[in-house]
């Protein structure tokens, strides 16, 4: 993952979250027209690849910097990668957890 600041954030204790989504999973769903057996869910959480709360930074986040993170992911077979996404963002480790940056990719783009 690599980070690029749209802005400088220097307020510390910032976190970098990544997860793996999937769309396209056909299963019950209970809605206001009554329970639909193929309601399409998207944005479905598969894995963590950081801490469920966030990986620390520590370093404030400097426009014009080079901030790289490393990850890794064996996709289990149960998975559809062209139905996955990673997801990626940058939040203040506090009792607010506001994000302050987020970005998502396709799992199998270029």
């Amino acid at each position: 993952v690599k980070l690029v600041p749209l802005k400088n954030l220097t307020m510390g204790d910032l976190v970098l979250t990544v997860m793996l989504t999937e769309d396209h999973i056909f299963d019950l769903q209970d809605t206001p027209e009554g329970l639909k057996t193929d309601y399409d869910h998207k944005y479905v959480l598969r894995e963590t690849l950081s801490s469920p709360l966030g990986d620390p930074i520590n370093n404030d986040l400097l426009v014009g910097g080079d901030y790289s993170f490393e990850y890794s992911l064996d996709l289990q077979d149960k998975y559809v990668a062209d139905n996955c996404k990673l997801i990626a963002f940058v939040s203040i480790n506090a009792t607010d957890k506001r994000v302050l940056q987020a970005e998502s990719v396709s799992l199998t783009e270029g």
